[in-house]
């Protein structure tokens, strides 16, 4: 899976890379704006829902003071407040989970960046060979399965007929 911090830095060297690996450009631009957009929009909710938290722990300090004091108007005030915080958050939650799994599904569906290297090509007629390693081996007496697990010993054909009849 491609980082998501690198997708927000090189939105156009991704959408390169779609291009290279046979994406139309407007699509691969379109799958770019996207994921940003998806990914923008998990951050801003994340930054949401952490300034909730923050209040929900500040207002619980509170009220402990103000029971402290004897303040119980503010007191009431402010457990209204924690409770209201509470249900917030836990929806919210639960849309982080939505938003997290669409930028992952997002993000599942890209394919690999190829290098700068790699000659593009609309298919295996397009590769290039960059090197071999020996000389392949040929050989001219191939035998199938059977006829080297009946060398082997492994397999008794003859027999197996004569048992199943």
């Amino acid at each position: 899976m491609l980082d998501i911090k690198w997708i927000r830095e090189n939105p156009e060297a991704l959408a390169e890379a779609l291009t290279k690996r046979g994406s139309d450009k407007e699509a691969a631009r379109s799958t770019v704006a996207d994921i940003v957009a998806r990914d923008e929009a998990r951050r801003t909710h994340l930054t949401d829902l952490q300034q909730k938290q923050e209040r929900r722990n500040a207002a619980s300090k509170e009220i402990g003071k103000a029971m402290g004091s004897g303040d119980k108007d503010l007191a009431e005030k402010l457990k209204a407040e924690v409770a209201s915080l509470k249900s917030d958050l836990q929806d919210g939650e639960a849309k982080e989970r939505e938003l997290d799994k669409a930028l992952k599904d997002a993000l599942d569906v890209l394919p690999n960046v190829p290098l700068d290297d790699v000659p593009v090509g609309a298919d295996e007629h397009g590769n290039v060979e960059v090197r071999r390693h020996g000389e392949p081996k040929r050989s001219n007496s191939s035998k199938e399965h059977y006829e080297i697990g009946e060398a082997l010993g492994g397999m008794d054909f003859e027999t197996a007929a004569k048992l199943s009849g």
